[in-house]
């Protein structure tokens, strides 16, 4: 038996091995044709089959809300200063221009006060005898006289005879 199974085995090694001629299929090329690209980016993952969307309507009118300005608490320390040292820090704090005459510059000042901005240039015009006030649009601080700002006539002295 084990005869028979190794003259088996060698008849079919002897006739895969021998040497034939190998046939091939001819297969004519074709022509590959690629869509255009219709993308710029890679599609996007789809991690839900369902998608949220707003359907469509007019925009609406914006609101626009105005609050109150933004004024942070400052500490003011100024002993024996001029005016237009004590200007130029405040100025310098807020990062706004500084606009003055230059005859009221040598008035004298002295405080410390913690408050608004407003607060402080409002206590430095007090003491120096200017009128000072904060451009926001401009970004400037501009000194003035009280004489030179006109003022209206107060309720009082219009409603005695």
């Amino acid at each position: 038996m084990r005869g028979f199974i190794l003259t088996a085995s060698f008849a079919i090694l002897c006739v895969s091995c021998s040497p034939q001629k190998p046939e091939f299929e001819f297969i004519e090329p074709r022509e590959e044709y690629y869509q255009a690209a219709t993308r710029q980016a890679p599609i996007e993952p789809v991690y839900s089959r369902v998608t949220w969307s707003h359907l469509p309507r007019p925009v609406g009118e914006q609101r626009v809300e105005k609050g109150q300005l933004y004024q942070p608490v400052i500490e003011f320390s100024m002993k024996n200063a001029t005016l237009l040292e004590a200007l130029e820090a405040l100025s310098q704090t807020i990062g706004y221009e500084l606009r003055y005459p230059t005859q009221y510059g040598s008035r004298a000042v002295s405080m410390e006060i913690t408050g608004t901005v407003e607060e402080v240039l409002k206590e430095v015009s007090r003491q120096a005898k200017v009128s000072a006030r904060l451009d926001h649009k401009r970004r400037i601080l501009v000194v003035g006289n009280f004489a030179d700002s006109p003022s209206l006539p107060s309720y009082r002295s219009l409603s005695q005879p």
